[in-house]
């Protein structure tokens, strides 16, 4: 298989202050996790594996269905903890697209020339910069490549602002 996608959707949400799991709320008629499960799929993933937590994991099943795989994160430990959960993709795809759960503004073409501009790297980031960074994650970086990505409450020194 050439693509696979994982959608990383077993965060807990607390800056939506919402008993509901984020993945659920509805953006423009739609829940926010079907953007990304849609937006592998144009980018060309064959599989696309979601990543749930215990609790969200029923509710989440019966928003998509069988129209992806699901694996279990059993604690919130973080984004790279996530995607080790989604191993049965390990040995299965010549390359993997990985997506947070809560990602609706991202078009399939900006995917594709991530894609495009990466191959020959192994491993290639789309991030962008927003108006307003609030309190959203950081990707932190040093000479030209990423040295980590960290939540902004963990950016005490404001390296990521």
């Amino acid at each position: 298989m050439e693509l696979a996608g994982v959608v990383l959707a077993a965060g807990k949400g607390r800056r939506m202050q919402s008993k509901h799991p984020k993945g659920l709320h509805r953006v423009c008629g739609k829940a926010l996790v079907r953007y990304p499960v849609e937006l592998l799929r144009q980018a060309g993933a064959q599989r696309v594996v979601v990543v749930v937590s215990p609790g969200s994991r029923a509710a989440i099943e019966q928003e998509l269905g069988d129209a992806v795989e699901y694996a279990v994160q059993p604690q919130p430990l973080g984004t790279a903890d996530a995607l080790a959960a989604a191993g049965l993709l390990e040995g299965r795809a010549a390359r993997l697209l990985v997506s947070g759960g809560d990602t609706p503004l991202v078009s399939a073409e900006s995917v594709r020339r991530l894609l495009a501009a990466g191959e020959a790297a192994p491993m290639a980031l789309l991030a962008g910069e927003p108006l307003w960074p609030l309190d959203l994650g950081r990707v932190i970086e040093t000479g030209g490549g990423v040295e980590r990505i960290i939540e902004a409450a963990d950016d005490a020194d404001g390296a990521g602002a």
